[in-house]
């Protein structure tokens, strides 16, 4: 593949994953407001249902639409959850540090934003969906 299809391939990559950022995003706060303001369910259960809804759904359209992986949903799937687990703790230790360094919050909520969407796309491009021959 020449050097011009490789970027070409990682902007698609990159475009599709913003995308399903958003799609998942979504679909995961619209869980949470039904569950928590429309059923009144706790808010850490009606928060764990729409994140775990978010996941599979982020998981199921990057595997298929952004990286048209096409490998064993039982392998790729627990490493894409733990990545996205090990991305929101930095996540919210980003925001934590910033926190206690005066940061103002939507700044650091931005920093740990950054970093977990790009940890959690550059995990899924180099390891979680790797194509194995």
């Amino acid at each position: 593949m020449t050097q011009q299809n490789t970027l070409l391939s990682l902007s698609v990559q990159v475009w599709r994953y913003v995308v399903v950022g958003l799609i998942n995003t979504g679909l995961g706060l619209a869980v949470i407001l039904a569950l928590h303001l429309g059923a009144g369910v706790d808010l850490v259960l009606s928060n764990a249902a729409g994140y775990g809804l978010g996941w599979l759904v982020a998981y199921g359209l990057n595997r298929s639409w952004t990286f048209g992986h096409r490998g064993r949903i039982d392998r790729t799937l627990p490493i894409f959850l733990i990545l996205v687990l090990v991305a929101f703790v930095a996540n919210i230790l980003i925001i934590s540090i910033l926190q206690t360094l005066n940061t103002p919050y939507l700044f650091a909520q931005i920093a740990g934003t950054l970093f977990y969407s790009v940890a959690v796309f550059l995990g899924a491009r180099h390891v979680v969906f790797i194509h194995r021959i």
